[in-house]
């Protein structure tokens, strides 16, 4: 958008905020900007059919607070299907809990501060078969499922959260 067609936005925006206008119930005053994290998986090999441990860790390299629902990360524990498994090209069955939810609490939020990581672990031999030797590949196949931004509500009912893709880059790891 070029700084015109900015400037002229706004010019739109500021009557509208002074007049309390609400768009589709969410405000178009004081809406959050879209954040950016970055993600790692990290595993710490061992021998098959001994735990395997999985650290995750969201990174906010940013200026701004957000606090970040922690369904299907490994922040709860692995709670549903957030990962790819194979062995060898071949992928691993994911065979650990699934979970139907209501909405959300505002203790399933954690605060993640700006320039500061959330660290999740999580023994990915409960959900997953490797008892069997070989080359590994874990990817991410999940999203952050809501972020709020400071003086947003949490918790938001399932229409109004703000889902974020997460870009983790696949992680290769043996067992012997």
């Amino acid at each position: 958008m070029t700084a015109a067609k900015s400037y002229r936005l706004s010019q739109l925006v500021r009557p509208l905020c002074a007049a309390g206008f609400f768009l589709a119930g969410v405000s178009v005053c004081h809406a959050a900007p879209a954040p950016r994290f970055d993600c790692r998986l990290e595993v710490k090999a061992s021998q098959a059919g001994q735990p395997v441990e999985l650290h995750w860790r969201l990174h906010n390299p940013g200026q701004q607070r957000w606090r970040v629902l922690v369904w299907n990360t490994p922040l709860e524990g692995l709670l549903n299907r957030y990962l790819r498994v194979s062995r060898e090209g071949v992928e691993v069955e994911f065979d650990g809990p699934m979970l139907k939810r209501g909405a959300p609490t505002a203790e399933e939020y954690r605060l993640l501060r700006p320039r500061s990581s959330l660290d999740g672990r999580v023994d990915l031999k409960l959900a997953y078969d490797l008892s069997k030797p070989g080359r590994y590949r874990l990817e991410w196949t999940g999203h952050l499922h809501d972020v709020a931004g400071a003086g947003e509500t949490v918790p938001r009912a399932n229409g109004a959260m703000r889902a974020v893709e997460l870009h983790c880059p696949a992680v290769e790891f043996s067992l012997r």
